[in-house]
């Protein structure tokens, strides 16, 4: 597709009025196309500046007009097949995407996209095609059915097409199903009155509209059909279709025709720096044409911030500052490349993104490092993500250590990231670049998480040098500017440059370093809530940037990706973890699946057998020893090691016993332990002590104990959850097998006593084989 810009005056032959004189029109105006080489434009939004954003639904794109340059530009790649626009009282652009029958907002800022709604009584929608946002915030749509060429889903499956409401809590309801094809929207700037057009009959309705949303009093406003449709501030109604756009009085009579030279004019909206631009999207080309009024409830800026739910502003500080629990900070900065944002990450930001309330994807996001990411940050960037993204089950956890640099935490991740099952790995720690990408390695070898790194925050001004970074031998420069980006290229993680977002913000404001730390290291809450806000801004959903080789999680559907075979399914898959995913339970069903991988029962597998994290020293929350290993085959058991004749805090014995081996051996502390069993082995440089000690000052004591479990991570046979436990708008996946040699294998489900209780198979493959190298 070429676009082509025009600014061409048509002439008045083009303006064919009924009653000229009572058609708002400036003095002298001139209808004028502003841009063509579309396939369809649509959709016409302005926001409180005055841009326009329309659609180009064919070719999949949304543009944007500037209203202060006139141009037009490619806003946005992959729109989802939007259809209509507007922009509400938050500023977020909602969006009609009837490429998966949904609704969406999208931010202006990021890009960001949230599905607002999805199915509905758990079938897909017609296709959305038109939508208002009151004043309140409370949404309403149209759902016709038009038969796109690009879905490939079957018939329509809602008995009717109709009018829904979208609350405020994200509730959808419908309020008209008494239509025919509804298709264009709008509502008066109080919010009190709202219009639906409804072309299969040819009638525009009118409704009253409660505070709450509710529909009342429905009754035809004015006999004519419609496309999409606006308001002007006199009371003005302006209708689409042929052949042009028809301006309805409040008395619900035609004032005129705006004549558009195209074959169909779709739709129509207020714009500009006051407000006065009639946009109009027809066909192939975009037009505009000056007014004598402004559209009806023009959005200011001074609105949209009102209406927009934030921190509030403190009345005693510069307005442009951020209160948070009652601290008051100047805003973060706009990023200089916010397309480096969603980078890598795109397959945990479209599970946030597509969860709707009647399918709730659960995403797990594991921080991972010491004690910067051990801070309430991260608590801030999870409550974050749960308000943008309301109906996503989002589980969080920070497995952090304190004190435990990258040479440490090589030896504690072993027990903390594989058995966590995570979706997105967020990670920070200092130490040692080599073991840093050794934990990289580990991470991409053992899950099919996705990685999202941070370099680090600017505790002291960096060393400037005449290339305006760090010195070429500052190790700053070298961890921050060179090795971090070179692992997130080589292995396909998201990048967040906080060092540079928190230089730019001391810069900006005039801060010192001590301004948002509290001990010289460690962030205070001013600091806490910039990290959060760093990292949080990267979190954004764009389906349009390709996925590199991160792993793959790939879903087979029973029956149409894997056959059954009577009482019996069989795939072959690459990979390294199995899920199963329940249907909803029925009397029909098998009560248990005996479940085989290579012929073999998981429990034969001692890949899928792993210990926990060891219990803590005698003085802090630190493990006592960083990895307890085996050389012999592992049983599910719970071990426990108890300290005695303690000479110094690491020159002591121990002796270890397991709930199912029993008392198995004794060793000191200075020497490698195997025990009698071969299930424990600990090597001397794992013990934690008297690296503890020497921070705490209290020496370690006979009779600690240091506990840790042997667990499972298969299931031999498979039980699905009773109607009690099931939960329709989730997944309710079981992982059978994580942790199998990472290469082909062959599942087998044999159902007993009933019909196979799953409907798919979900497959976890790493990016990395185990050892690799790059």
């Amino acid at each position: 597709m070429t676009l082509r810009l025009a600014a061409t005056s048509l002439l008045c032959t083009f303006v064919s009025l009924a009653a000229s004189a009572e058609v708002p029109l400036a003095d002298g105006a001139a209808l004028e196309q502003i841009a063509d080489g579309f396939k369809f434009t649509e959709g016409p939004a302005a926001d409180a500046q005055g841009n326009v954003y329309f659609t180009d639904q064919p070719n999949n794109h949304i543009h944007r007009w500037d209203a202060k340059t006139g141009e037009v530009s490619l806003w946005m790649k992959s729109s989802g097949r939007s259809n209509g626009l507007f922009v509400g009282p938050d500023g977020m652009l909602w969006a009609c995407a009837d490429e998966k029958n949904e609704l969406w907002k999208i931010d202006p800022e990021t890009k960001q996209r949230t599905i607002v709604v999805g199915r509905t009584d758990g079938k897909l929608l017609n296709g959305p095609n038109d939508l208002w946002v009151s004043p309140t915030g409370v949404a309403f749509f149209t759902d016709p059915y038009f038969r796109r060429p690009y879905w490939d889903r079957g018939k329509q499956e809602q008995k009717s097409r109709d009018l829904y409401r979208v609350d405020r809590d994200g509730n959808v309801s419908r309020v008209d199903n008494d239509l025919k094809q509804p298709n264009g929207i709008v509502g008066t700037a109080d919010g009190k009155t709202l219009y639906v057009a409804d072309p299969g009959r040819r009638v525009v309705f009118a409704y009253d509209v409660s505070d709450d949303g509710t529909l009342s009093n429905r009754r035809q406003f004015c006999k004519a059909g419609s496309d999409g449709m606006t308001l002007d501030s006199a009371g003005n109604l302006y209708v689409t279709g042929k052949p042009g756009v028809t301006v309805i009085g409040p008395d619900g009579e035609s004032l005129g025709v705006i004549a558009v030279p195209q074959g169909w004019t779709a739709n129509v909206c207020f714009g500009g720096t006051e407000g006065k631009t009639l946009f109009i999207t027809a066909s192939k080309a975009v037009y505009t044409i000056k007014m004598k009024v402004a559209g009806a409830g023009r959005a200011t800026a001074e609105t949209v911030s009102s209406n927009t739910p934030k921190a509030s502003s403190d009345n005693t500080a510069s307005s442009d500052k951020i209160k948070v629990e009652g601290e008051t900070y100047p805003p973060i900065l706009p990023a200089n490349d916010p397309d480096r944002f969603g980078r890598n990450i795109q397959r945990t930001m479209s599970l946030l993104a597509e969860s709707t309330p009647e399918h709730r994807n659960t995403v797990r996001i594991l921080y991972y490092g010491q004690s910067i990411t051990a801070q309430d940050w991260t608590d801030l960037v999870t409550a974050e993500l749960k308000s943008r993204f309301p109906h996503a089950n989002i589980v969080a956890e920070d497995r952090s250590i304190g004190g435990f640099s990258s040479q440490y935490l090589i030896r504690t991740a072993e027990h903390d990231v594989e058995s966590f099952r995570p979706d997105l790995i967020i990670f920070h720690v200092y130490g040692s670049h080599v073991e840093y990408e050794n934990l990289i390695k580990l991470y991409r070898s053992r899950t099919a998480a996705e990685v999202l790194i941070q370099n680090d925050h600017a505790n002291t001004w960096p060393r400037k040098f005449k290339n305006g970074k760090d010195g070429p031998l500052d190790w700053p420069h070298m961890m921050n500017e060179i090795f971090l980006p070179k692992y997130a290229k080589q292995y396909q993680c998201g990048f967040v440059d906080v060092r540079g977002g928190w230089v730019s913000y001391m810069e900006e404001y005039g801060l010192e370093p001590p301004a948002l730390l509290k001990d010289g290291v460690h962030l205070n809450k001013h600091g806490e809530w910039l990290m959060a806000q760093l990292v949080s801004r990267y979190l954004v959903h764009r389906p349009e940037l390709e996925q590199g080789d991160q792993g793959s999680v790939t879903t087979f559907i029973l029956g149409e990706d894997v056959e059954v075979e009577g009482s019996k399914v069989m795939l072959t898959f690459s990979g390294d973890r199995v899920d199963l995913i329940p249907v909803e339970p029925n009397p029909g069903l098998a009560k248990q699946l005996r479940v085989l991988v290579d012929g073999k029962s998981p429990s034969q597998f001692q890949e899928l057998y792993a210990f926990t994290r060891p219990s803590s020293t005698h003085d802090r929350i630190w493990p006592a020893v960083m990895r307890v290993e085996h050389d012999a085959p592992l049983v599910v058991e719970d071990w426990q090691l108890e300290v005695f004749d303690v000479k110094s805090n690491d020159d002591f014995r121990f002796r270890v016993s397991g709930s199912v081996t029993g008392n198995d051996g004794e060793g000191h502390s200075r020497k490698k332990f195997t025990s009698n069993s071969g299930r424990v082995v600990i090597e001397p440089q794992d013990w934690v002590f008297a690296r503890s000690a020497k921070l705490s000052k209290k020496n370690l004591s006979d009779g600690w104990v240091v506990r840790w479990k042997a667990i499972p991570q298969f299931v031999d046979t498979y039980t699905p959850p009773s109607p009690q436990n099931f939960d329709p708008t989730l997944d309710n996946a079981t992982t059978i097998a994580d942790g199998l040699p990472n290469g082909e294998h062959t599942l087998e489900l044999i159902a007993e006593g009933g019909e196979q209780p799953i409907r798919a198979i979900r497959i976890y493959d790493p990016p990395l084989k185990a050892g690799a190298g790059n």
